[in-house]
């Protein structure tokens, strides 16, 4: 009773302290939002936009909405922070909006209806950032598509925009456009619908125009001009950098062999955006007419079945023809296909995967028996159960290599055992229950089970085997029995996933689960005061373990406190977890 006494007294403290250190900004935060919203843009030498901009998207997934500024002067801009007031689709639920570094040092963000306000700025000690024509993040929203949302057009734009300019002496000048907008396409069954190439002076396009990967493709980027002679090219390609990436670095036409721009391939794959800007030398004989404007090497990053497309951004584009005449611009879309749709397997059959132009390879699918395990010792007998599976963590700016437990819950146990007692722990599983501490990695947001990961094994621990495709081996468990499923991560409060699931043995499709509707919550952390191990419980403790941290970026206290992958441990995550402490405070055993 004492201890609860003494829990209760210091969450009390700690609130009421962490009200009167925020409830200044909460102030100055609701002046500047005042100002904000009566403001448009300023002197336009610094873009704002979204990235991804555009896509297909499913009723019920997830997606990471990057907010990014871009300079469009010829002059050197720093800054020391951007402000927006953006409106998104009520097709979308605005899960959160979060500062990333380096401009979390002084952040605000306030979600209201559809409406999110975001104010972003460098630490009062940090050296301004300088802005280049390349995207520099400062902000990023989580959405999640209503599963109820209707098939069409689902928009995010700027009701207005603020970029900051600093080192000049006496004033802090708005440098900002008006911002740029996003537009995804909702479709319930993913499949994009084929659209008619917008016309222009110049139409580009893609070639070919529709892939299908594996394996990697090389496409080429196609420009008609006409009989129009091309000086020079701004072109902005925008991909779904969750699903598929560059393979390669981007070629351009020798014939516009002065290179301004050219993103290289981990920046497009890190933001899902490509700037190529080109000009004809002095010496270099104009394109006109249909040609090869730039080509690249696409792969793959999604590993189930999947389709998305590429697109360009033509607001943000610009051509122009050898008298400097500003040309007009239309564009298709590139169609992917991801993982051969058309690859139809049959229980106890047979299917066929080209791979090549002539040949191909014949898998035999046996009912039951032995499953292939993907580069496992040995094969897996038809009875042992096999699932698969894809999880969240909320609030997360970088989503690293980690283990997740799976516990496996016999629902029927007591039933077959009544005379056992039940009493499972936080970190062991009760009689008949199994824990399975699986390797995870993440595919954009969404973590998916891979065969192993690059980071030390758990200590003491039963590591799951998990085949080449994502399938989780529960050995040990028996087929045929319902089964609770909860699952928990390093730094996060465990939850129950799904209950009364009937497990058969094998790879059965009813045993693939999709949980990304289900976030796990931050709290819960490891307490390097007791041997690193979590108490199944979001505290108070869980609060003065990050405040004791704060400021630190160690290894040893950012495996305490940074819940949200910055590699900071700061005010961001005491605001996480207290958010988890007010909402959700208990695991699930």
């Amino acid at each position: 009773m004492n201890n609860i006494l003494k829990d209760k007294k210091l969450r009390k403290k700690l609130t009421i302290t962490g009200l009167l250190l925020v409830l200044p900004l909460i102030v100055l935060g609701a002046l500047q939002v005042q100002n904000l919203v009566k403001r448009a843009a300023g002197s336009n030498e610094v873009g704002m936009r979204f990235t991804p901009s555009s896509g297909v998207l499913t009723p019920g997934q997830q997606i990471t909405v990057k907010v990014a500024m871009h300079k469009l002067a010829l002059r050197t801009i720093n800054v020391s922070g951007a402000q927006a007031v953006i409106d998104v689709s009520s097709k979308f639920v605005i899960d959160s909006a979060d500062c990333e570094a380096p401009f979390n040092g002084l952040p605000f963000t306030k979600i209201n209806g559809q409406s999110v306000t975001i104010m972003c700025a460098i630490a009062t000690t940090a050296n301004p950032v300088p802005v280049n024509s390349s995207d520099l993040v400062f902000a990023q929203l989580n959405l999640t598509v209503l599963n109820s949302a209707g098939e069409g057009n689902a928009e995010i734009g700027f009701t207005s925009t603020r970029v900051t300019e600093a080192g000049i002496p006496g004033q802090a000048p708005d440098v900002s456009t008006a911002g740029t907008g996003a537009t995804f396409s909702i479709s319930s069954s993913g499949e994009i619908t084929p659209t008619q190439p917008d016309t222009g002076d110049v139409t580009l396009s893609f070639s070919p125009s529709s892939v299908n990967l594996p394996p990697a493709s090389n496409v080429k980027i196609m420009a008609d001009s006409g009989g129009k002679f091309i000086a020079f090219v701004r072109a902005v390609i925008t991909f779904d950098n969750s699903k598929v990436n560059l393979n390669s670095e981007i070629t351009t036409n020798p014939q516009l062999s002065t290179i301004v721009e050219k993103t290289g391939r981990v920046n497009a794959n890190q933001f899902g955006r490509a700037n190529i800007v080109i000009a004809a030398a002095p010496t270099d004989s104009q394109p006109s007419g249909v040609f090869e404007l730039a080509s690249f090497s696409l792969t793959n990053i999604s590993t189930t079945a999947d389709s998305t497309q590429m697109s360009f951004d033509i607001s943000d584009m610009q051509i122009v023809d050898g008298t400097g005449q500003e040309l007009s611009i239309g564009s298709s879309v590139l169609s992917i296909t991801i993982n051969g749709s058309n690859v139809t397997p049959s229980p106890g059959g047979e299917f066929e995967i080209p791979i090549g132009e002539k040949d191909q390879l014949v898998i035999d699918i046996g009912g039951e028996g032995p499953t292939p395990t993907g580069g496992l010792p040995t094969d897996v007998p038809g009875n042992v159960p096999q699932i698969t599976f894809s999880a969240v963590l909320a609030h997360t700016q970088s989503n690293p290599d980690m283990y997740f437990r799976l516990r496996v819950k016999d629902e029927l146990y007591f039933l077959d055992n009544p005379g056992v007692v039940l009493n499972p722990s936080c970190t062991t599983p009760g009689p008949g229950d199994k824990d399975f501490y699986i390797p995870m990695r993440a595919q954009g947001t969404i973590y998916k089970p891979v065969p192993s990961i690059n980071i030390p094994v758990p200590s003491g621990v039963n590591v799951a085997d998990v085949t080449a495709d994502g399938w989780v081996i529960l050995n040990g468990v028996s087929q045929n029995r319902y089964y609770s499923l909860l699952l928990k991560a390093p730094l996060f409060r465990g939850s129950e996933m799904a209950e009364h699931v009937f497990l058969k043995g094998g790879q059965k499709p009813e045993q693939v689960f999709s949980w990304i509707n289900n976030p796990l919550e931050p709290g819960d952390l490891p307490n390097p005061n007791n041997q690193m191990l979590q108490d199944c419980t979001v505290n108070s403790i869980d609060i003065s373990l990050i405040v004791a941290r704060i400021g630190s970026t160690n290894t040893p206290d950012l495996s305490v406190g940074d819940v949200n992958f910055d590699n900071i441990v700061n005010g961001n995550d005491v605001s996480k977890v207290v958010n988890t402490l007010s909402t959700k405070p208990d695991d699930d055993l």
